[in-house]
């Protein structure tokens, strides 16, 4: 029994170590109740994650003109709507998405009047149909 309150000791005190070096508490936890005093080892000889080699996700991203999701900053075209984006920076040509979507719901109600409130899948493909025309 004392034993095993030494193991799960040497799993907190891995985690602990861990936690504090950037990396996850949760598994060096159980790294250190696997490995006992091994575990805690290798939580020492752990190096510390710096900040400059942390992914950095608030420049990484941007927002779709057209559609205002946040997508790669790399990307060119927009996963959410599928149209072509404009590169970073750069002011996109042609009328204001706002413009797009009054003109894409005045053309859906003259070419499409069936169609009433469409999913997903059906509004990807009118939009495209869209597009391509205009």
């Amino acid at each position: 029994m004392t034993l095993a309150i030494i193991w799960i000791l040497f799993g907190i005190a891995a985690a602990i170590t861990a936690g504090n070096k950037g990396r996850s508490g949760c598994a060096w936890f159980f790294v250190g109740v696997l490995l006992g005093p091994f575990g805690l080892l290798f939580a020492l000889l752990l190096k510390p994650i710096d900040a400059a080699n942390a992914v950095s996700t608030t420049t990484d991203v941007r927002k779709c003109p057209f559609c205002a999701e946040t997508i790669k900053a790399e990307a060119i075209v927009c996963k959410h709507c599928g149209r072509d984006l404009p590169k970073a920076g750069a002011l996109p040509i042609g009328p204001s998405p706002e413009e797009l979507e009054t003109k894409f719901k005045e053309w859906l109600a003259r070419e499409h009047p069936l169609v009433v409130n469409p999913g997903p899948v059906e509004l990807s493909l009118l939009r495209r149909e869209f597009d391509a025309l205009t």
